[in-house]
């Protein structure tokens, strides 16, 4: 049963709270100084721009990952430091999607590639207007 006093929140308005919040979060964390974006428009305008051009930009600087392994719930969610072959995947994801190409990576457990697809995928999903996509996998027995 809904409560009737209780305000009702728009899908968008619940967004713009999380992206709020992580982009806050992911600001803090790489020493940006909230205030200074906050009050200078013409640099929260070349810092989207600065994100929208470079997905790995925006991976290292905003993005964050969750490891449910690590014992201390503090230390869950931590910066998606990507390693050098990562970087390399996020450009071939870039030139496959650039020249609207199919692609396939073949990957170990454990190798990021999920989360890598998954960051692009979000990049995409936030910085091109209109955009749709996915992506799958096989399951166990058919690998």
């Amino acid at each position: 049963m809904s409560n009737p006093a209780r305000k009702k929140t728009s899908i968008q308005e619940a967004i713009d709270l999380i992206v709020d919040s992580v982009a806050g979060e992911a600001i803090k964390s790489i020493g940006l100084d909230m205030t200074k974006l906050e009050n200078n428009p013409d640099l929260q305008v070349a810092e989207m721009e600065k994100c929208k051009n470079d997905v790995v930009y925006w991976i290292v600087n905003y993005v964050k990952t969750f490891d449910p392994r690590i014992a201390d719930p503090d230390k869950r969610i931590m910066p998606f430091n990507l390693y050098p072959r990562q970087v390399e995947l996020m450009h071939w994801i870039d030139g496959r999607v650039k020249l609207n190409q199919v692609g396939l990576v073949e990957k170990s457990r454990d190798a990021g590639i999920s989360f890598c697809f998954g960051a692009h995928w979000l990049h995409s999903w936030i910085f091109e207007k209109g955009f749709a996509g996915g992506f799958g996998s096989y399951v166990e027995e058919k690998v």
